[in-house]
């Protein structure tokens, strides 16, 4: 399985593919492709996505965890486990890094377009 990190990436390239500069769409898009990766990875992966985050990128693990709160998927619920927090924090980061690569592919897109001008 590919880094998280790279994952993040193709979903982003994936999204601009389909809905180029329809941010909102793109959006909506990017949610989708973070729910089913969320569906697919382990507790072990999201459990080291989360650590990863939290050493490797502080500002998107900051934004995920301040929505996990926000969303109130910060409890464990009845017949839940800390297993389950976990993988909805993992959700969000890769929801909030994958939205992050989105735009960086916008920035980049509109820099070959302003150089190729010039």
């Amino acid at each position: 399985m590919k880094d998280w990190k790279e994952e993040a990436r193709a979903m982003a390239e994936r999204a601009w593919k389909e809905h180029r500069a329809n941010e909102e769409a793109a959006i909506e898009f990017i949610s989708c492709l973070a729910k089913g990766y969320e569906m697919k990875i382990l507790v072990k992966e999201a459990y080291d996505i989360v650590y990863d985050a939290g050493n490797s990128d502080a500002y998107i693990f900051f934004h995920a965890n301040r929505e996990l709160i926000r969303t109130g998927g910060d409890g464990i619920g009845k017949d839940e486990t800390i297993d389950n927090v976990i993988l909805r924090l993992a959700y969000h980061i890769i929801r909030f890094k994958v939205e992050d690569e989105y735009y960086k592919i916008i920035f980049e897109e509109l820099q070959e377009k302003v150089t190729n001008e010039i």
